[in-house]
């Protein structure tokens, strides 16, 4: 007796590469206010800044070439010893840039929770003392490219 052989087609899309579908524009990125944004410089005055590292990576950059800068950057780094601990958080987009410092182990925590894809917002006093780092990872943010 002769055994029927059935064939299962797979939908087109499924055969795609992830990253074409995640780059898709599906996430929210700078049209949904997830751009880098940073308070203008004022006089003693704390500043803020906001972004989602994937917005910012995705962004285009106006000039091309090996050297040339991104046009917007968002993120802090921990340098953690025995002894002590850094975190330092910059932000720059066309018109502004804001960095800060702390030594607060509370923030060095959040940053070590932090996530290449997450959406962060810090303050700066006028002395560029890091004193607020919120970090938001949600599924609505723009996603890097692998």
């Amino acid at each position: 007796m002769l055994k029927k052989t059935r064939w299962l087609l797979l939908p087109l899309l499924a055969l795609a590469p992830l990253s074409s579908v995640q780059a898709s524009g599906l996430r929210e990125g700078a049209d949904q206010g997830h751009d880098v944004t940073i308070t203008p410089y004022a006089p003693g005055i704390s500043r803020t800044a906001s972004g989602a590292m994937g917005t910012a990576r995705l962004s285009p950059i106006a000039a091309s070439g090996p050297d040339v800068a991104e046009d917007k950057a968002i993120g802090c780094s921990v340098d953690v010893t025995p002894l002590s601990v850094l975190v330092r958080c910059t932000a720059s987009n066309a018109s502004e840039n804001l960095y800060c410092t702390s030594i607060d182990k509370n923030i060095a925590s959040a940053v070590s929770a932090m996530s290449s894809d997450a959406k962060i917002t810090f303050t700066a006093t006028a002395d560029h003392v890091c004193v607020r780092l919120l970090v938001e990872t949600d599924s609505r943010y723009q996603q890097k490219v692998n």
